[in-house]
């Protein structure tokens, strides 16, 4: 598919849309840096818009085949919904009812969508988490299919308007711990990879300045999912052959308490040896103690994998940090030894001089730091330096992807004279494929 190029506009907007209309769809994903709240806040924030939509309105409704699990002569309640976010049955015939003519409906009232002010947005990503976990209970009481929730999810994700960094939650459940009483976290998904770089205890001899944590070699543990029961979610797994044989038994070492957690020094302490979970989540401490103190498994001082048999344990857990107990089966907290960093990884296609090659990159990095890497930022705006394809399900002809451009038309029609680097700091997601022609 041929890519626009990067600061291509909307014709409506270059006729002169004014600031009231706010931006209009042009078919792809766009940036655009002239994005005002219908609540009037956030002038000017630099939002991504998905291929279709209309500003401050509802978004039409979409069926998701496949997941009801049938057959019933009647059909249960649908999830509960909220201000943000709905459940419908669609194209239910009469009894009996079955996964053949059954799909779930969902719906994107609009309500917060639109709006910008951070109480408001906040409001916004819990009504997500929360419908998100009434959709689990549909799974758990058989209704739908395990992991039907992370399919809506995605779907949801596809179409919802967001500051940049805002992005991350709607793909990885990302919070940056910018916003009150909340922490730094992420979740893992299958085809990730997470990246661990440890320290390494070094001892010189006694009363040394230099005994203390140096850098160690960094590690790589692929991401993917493992065989489950048809009517349970499939666990994540950190290692394809420790999934599928019996796994050497673990020595039990400290327990996992309110606030400790086990330690994990390689691959062998990772589930499943340390208990299959489906949902993990990565939580990052507010703080770490330096190089030169011992180290200790404290959940508060260091980054903590947690597991859970689901994503409601997931969010009551996270929401008693760092108390990590409850579930059940239980949660499961490992903490990485030797003042570990450890990063999750997603893929990403990069196009340059006619090669092209996977580039791993931390989730959180940006098509800035992709550009970076052969021109110099900010760019002239009819500068044709890059284009880009996104994984969408909701590409308006029907394709895997959709192009993804910089819109530099301001509600007036005025094109801007240079693209704000601010643009670029777009983060990726795996699958996002990016050609330079530099």
């Amino acid at each position: 598919m041929s890519e626009p190029h990067p600061g291509s506009a909307p014709a409506a907007n270059r006729a002169g849309a004014d600031l009231a209309a706010g931006p209009v769809q042009n078919n792809n994903f766009q940036v655009y840096p002239f994005f005002t709240g219908t609540d009037g806040a956030g002038q000017n924030a630099v939002y991504l818009l998905p291929p279709s939509f209309k500003y401050g309105s509802g978004f039409q409704a979409f069926a998701v085949p496949l997941l009801y699990t049938g057959s019933s002569s009647q059909l249960p309640a649908p999830a509960a919904g909220n201000a943000d976010f709905t459940m419908a049955w669609a194209g239910p015939g009469k009894a009996p009812f079955t996964q053949a003519n059954v799909s779930v409906a969902i719906t994107i009232t609009g309500v917060n969508a639109w709006s910008a002010a951070p109480a408001t947005r906040q409001t916004l990503m819990a009504n997500f988490t929360a419908f998100l976990l009434a959709v689990e209970a549909l799974e758990t009481g058989g209704a739908l299919l395990p992991g039907s929730a992370a399919r809506i999810a995605s779907m949801i994700a596809d179409q919802l308007p967001a500051p940049l960094v805002e992005t991350l939650f709607w793909r990885y459940g990302l919070s940056a711990g910018t916003y009150p009483k909340t922490i730094p976290y992420v979740d893992l998904r299958p085809g990730m990879r997470l990246r661990v770089d440890p320290a390494v205890s070094q001892f010189v001899n006694p009363g040394a300045r230099q005994n203390s944590y140096v850098a160690g070699p960094r590690l790589y543990f692929p991401i993917g999912s493992s065989a489950a029961a048809p009517t349970t979610p499939r666990p994540l797994n950190f290692d394809g052959l420790l999934a599928t044989i019996k796994a050497p038994t673990v020595q039990p070492g400290p327990t996992s308490t309110g606030s400790a957690a086990a330690g994990a020094a390689g691959a062998l302490d990772l589930p499943p040896v340390g208990g299959a979970r489906p949902y993990w989540r990565l939580i990052y401490p507010p703080a770490v103690p330096s190089p030169f103190a011992a180290g200790d498994l404290a959940i508060t001082d260091n980054v903590v994998l947690l597991g859970a048999s689901s994503r409601a344990a997931l969010e009551a857990a996270t929401a008693s940090y760092p108390d990590l107990a409850g579930g059940s089966p239980a949660n499961v907290a490992v903490a990485f030894l030797g003042r570990s960093l450890v990063v999750p990884e997603i893929p990403v296609f990069v196009t340059a001089l006619g090669s092209t090659s996977v580039q791993w990159v931390a989730v959180g990095s940006t098509l800035a730091n992709v550009i970076e890497q052969f021109s110099a930022l900010p760019l002239p705006a009819p500068q044709s330096v890059f284009t880009m394809q996104r994984p969408t399900a909701f590409s308006p002809n029907q394709s895997t992807t959709a192009s993804l451009v910089l819109n530099y038309t301001d509600p007036s029609g005025s094109n801007l004279p240079a693209l704000s680097p601010a643009m670029f700091d777009l983060p990726l997601i795996a699958g996002d494929r990016i050609t330079l022609s530099v």
